[in-house]
């Protein structure tokens, strides 16, 4: 099924957002001022009114997440996100940045301000992921780099990893023809030979989010920059404050039924409300164990023998 409503709303706003941003010269809302790079902590970021170069100046942008479907080869337990984004020329080099963050990041202010963030490291978190579509020299096709925020010396900073790691889990297209969108475009309803990109990405296998119970995505943030791997490349625009996801990754604590008895025999324990895909009951001996004392649902144990205090 399709992912908006006639009206062109959005049918599942959790899980798919469309971006449109002002792109007419001065009067776009959401620039970067100052200068605002790539790998600074991004609570030193400034953004306000202004216009940025018909390169980096971007319009449409939009994600979708969704689980793989088995019946097409997927796993069901597999998160992908779908994005794109658009360009408002197509000479020149263009870069746009998919920034998936563990922590919030917000926007402050209202016609002009900063940001401010929960990372810990460097106002990251080690591990957040950073997808740059790449239209290089105009390109005749766009390309896709995958950087990870990691530990670099005294601070951290974002690491190209090749495409060669993650074979079958990102995929990425440009338009090859005169495409018409159902959307404002620059003025109109089209976009030229490689105006367009979109492109997906396994996250579950990407991030290892299946490895870490309490994993989260809290932020998307999409904007351009002025150029691809200099560590001193900028960011120019954005068309939209930074996204916050609610994905429901962290599953709900389950409850548990208690198990009496006196005298030999069994007693059965039994977890209730643990019901995402793929969660996986361990039962402890206390809040503090980190070894468990069995794995399932329910939880059966035998009594051998009692002991009394007097």
């Amino acid at each position: 099924r399709g992912l908006f409503n006639p009206d062109r709303t959005v049918i599942e706003p959790t899980k798919t957002y469309f971006l449109q941003d002002n792109w007419i010269q001065n009067t776009d809302l959401t620039i970067f001022t100052g200068a605002n790079k790539i790998n600074d902590n991004p609570t030193t970021y400034t953004w306000g009114p202004g216009s940025s170069p018909n390169k980096n100046e971007i319009q449409n942008a939009a994600a979708h997440f969704t689980y793989g479907k088995p019946a097409l080869g997927g796993s069901a337990t597999d998160l992908w996100c779908i994005f794109a984004g658009d360009r408002m020329v197509t000479n020149g080099s263009s870069y746009i940045d998919f920034e998936f963050l563990h922590k919030p990041l917000l926007m402050t202010g209202t016609t002009s301000g900063g940001f401010t963030s929960d990372g810990i490291h460097g106002g990251r978190t080690v591990g957040d992921l950073l997808i740059t579509i790449e239209f290089v020299q105009g390109g005749g096709a766009a390309t896709v780099v995958i950087r990870k925020w990691e530990a670099v010396g005294a601070g951290y900073e974002y690491v190209v990893h090749p495409n060669s790691e993650f074979i079958g889990e990102i995929f990425m297209t440009n338009n090859t023809a005169t495409t018409t969108v159902p959307f404002d475009a620059y003025g109109g309803n089209t976009y030229v030979v490689n105006q367009w990109a979109e492109g997906a990405i396994n996250l579950t296998q990407v991030l290892g989010i299946g490895t870490d119970p309490c994993y989260a995505i809290s932020t998307l943030f999409i904007r351009t920059r002025s150029s691809g791997s200099s560590a001193q490349s900028e960011l120019k625009d954005f068309p939209g404050a930074p996204i916050q996801l609610d994905l429901g990754l962290i599953p709900n604590a389950p409850g548990a039924t208690t198990g009496e008895r006196c005298g030999p025999g069994a007693v059965s324990f039994t977890a209730t409300g643990c019901t995402e895909t793929g969660s996986v009951l361990k039962w402890y001996s206390s809040a503090t164990s980190t070894t468990p004392l069995f794995t399932g649902n329910p939880y059966n144990v035998e009594i051998t023998e009692t002991t009394s205090s007097g």
